[in-house]
C-alpha cells in the first residue's frame, strides 16, 4: 500500500522534469509532483485501473499489442498532467 501511494504521488515527476530540465532537479520535480497529486491519487488510481482490459488484451497478443497500449497509457498520463497544470479545463469537455 505504501509503495502504491508513493508511485501515485511521484507519477508526474518525469513530466515535471521534462518540462523544465534546466531549472528543476530530480528532487525538486519529485516534490512538485507530490504537491500536484495531493488529493488526486485516488483519481489517478481509478484511471490506471481502467486500462486493465487493454493490458490483458496486449498480453494475450504475446506482447505485440502492448506497443499501442503503453503509448495510449502514456498519452493519458500526459493529459492528466496537463489537466493538473490547468492547461485543460474539465468543464469545457463536459
Amino acid at each position: 500500500i505504501v509503495q502504491l501511494i508513493l508511485m501515485l504521488g511521484l507519477s508526474l515527476s518525469l513530466l515535471v522534469l521534462l518540462e523544465d530540465p534546466y531549472q528543476r532537479r530530480v528532487i525538486g520535480s519529485m516534490k512538485t509532483s507530490w504537491q500536484m497529486m495531493k488529493g488526486q491519487k485516488g483519481r489517478l488510481f481509478i484511471l490506471m485501473l481502467s486500462f486493465i482490459g487493454w493490458v490483458i488484451l496486449g498480453i494475450i497478443s504475446f506482447g505485440i499489442g502492448m506497443i499501442w497500449v503503453t503509448q495510449y497509457m502514456e498519452q493519458t498520463l500526459v493529459q492528466f498532467y496537463q489537466e493538473r497544470l490547468g492547461q485543460i479545463s474539465t468543464q469545457d469537455e463536459a
